[in-house]
């Protein structure tokens, strides 16, 4: 026995051996089919055109697409030579037609990747200055707010940061806005708009493909309020500015991925820094990153140096100073901090700002 589906025994060659009355009806009707010039039966057209398109179709996508390639067209005389390529067979003939090979499975497709939230500009922003001194003052005491319902909080947020950034843009409108804003929020605006210039003037170069990042949910606001605060009291900083670095850093943990330097984590920490401050822990967890920042900043003199123990982290003072000014903005009140978990991550682009949502993954 063999597992050769080739392999025929001498007594099954013997027992399909045409006879003599067999080969003789064959000749028979080859010659029927010979007596019309240029004849072949419908049947035998129909059956060698069909198996030749079927060949066709069942190989052509094997042999012509790879990954990512739209299959070329069959060539015109693969199918148009097919009838004229049959030839009645010799009358006294022994050999069997051949047998098709038959068709290769068909080839099983990749899993679907995890569909992405689309990119895009974001909403709009205010088309004027007495439009956006209006929405900033709306979004700035709603924010303030003790009254206003959590749920609400996330969509003020998004609008606060739109509008500083069409601010920041247009440094021109400040004056026509902050008459339209209550004078005990000209602080807040002022530096708020401040701080989105001062990151804006360190993106000199825009990229013009987008960062391999995931971005997900951060963690609830109280969450990481209290993570930022119990690291403050545990080693004696102030919490507005481990929460103001989040903030820049990744977006309250927005976004998921390794800095082109090879920073990581929520708190976005070298590998060689994170080994200093760490203490062990999870460079990836809220609570050991931030209590991380908190012994670094303490030990470069944040308390009485905010400046240069900030500028340790980072060695850009437009990210120092923009860092103080929204740590300053949350000293001020501490609700500030809940509109800042709104801000999103846009992300400076060649093309103009684009903003990638929450689901959006570009790895």
């Amino acid at each position: 026995m063999t597992s050769d589906p080739g392999h025929r025994s001498p007594r099954a060659a013997t027992r399909d051996r045409p006879t003599a009355r067999q080969r003789g009806s064959a000749a028979a009707r080859q010659r029927d089919n010979r007596s019309i010039p240029g004849s072949v039966g419908w049947s035998d057209v129909r059956r060698t055109t069909a198996a030749g398109v079927l060949a066709v179709a069942l190989l052509a996508p094997t042999a012509c697409r790879s990954a990512g390639e739209i299959a070329e067209p069959v060539p015109a005389t693969l199918t148009s030579e097919v009838p004229s390529a049959i030839e009645p067979l010799p009358a006294e003939s022994s050999v069997p037609p051949p047998v098709p090979s038959p068709a290769p499975p068909p080839a099983t497709n990749p899993p679907a990747p995890v569909p992405s939230a689309a990119a895009g500009p974001g909403p709009a922003p205010p088309p004027t200055p007495a439009a956006l001194g209006a929405e900033l003052a709306r979004v700035e005491v709603a924010v303030r707010d003790p009254a206003t319902p959590a749920a609400d909080l996330p969509a003020l947020g998004l609008a606060q940061q739109v509008g500083y950034r069409q601010l920041a843009y247009n440094p021109g409108w400040r004056p026509e806005v902050l008459r339209a804003v209550p004078a005990s929020l000209h602080a807040a605006v002022v530096a708020n708009a401040d701080a989105e210039a001062l990151l804006a003037s360190m993106h000199v170069r825009r990229p013009t493909t987008l960062p391999k990042w995931r971005i997900v949910a951060p963690p609830p606001a109280p969450t990481i309020l209290a993570a930022h605060q119990a690291a403050a009291k545990e080693v004696g900083v102030p919490w507005e500015v481990l929460a103001a670095i989040h903030l820049v850093e990744t977006r309250m943990g927005r976004i998921r991925g390794t800095s082109t330097a090879g920073a990581k984590g929520p708190m976005q920490f070298l590998p060689a820094t994170w080994s200093q401050y760490g203490a062990g822990g999870d460079i990836e967890d809220l609570t050991a990153s931030s209590k991380a920042a908190a012994r670094l900043l303490k030990r470069n003199g944040v308390n009485g140096n905010p400046r240069g123990a900030v500028w340790s982290y980072n060695h850009s003072y437009a990210y120092v100073d923009a860092v103080l000014a929204y740590a300053a903005t949350m000293r001020a009140d501490q609700r500030a901090f809940f509109g800042y978990h709104g801000f999103q991550v846009f992300y400076r682009h060649a093309n103009g700002d684009i903003l990638l949502p929450e689901g959006w993954n570009g790895s």
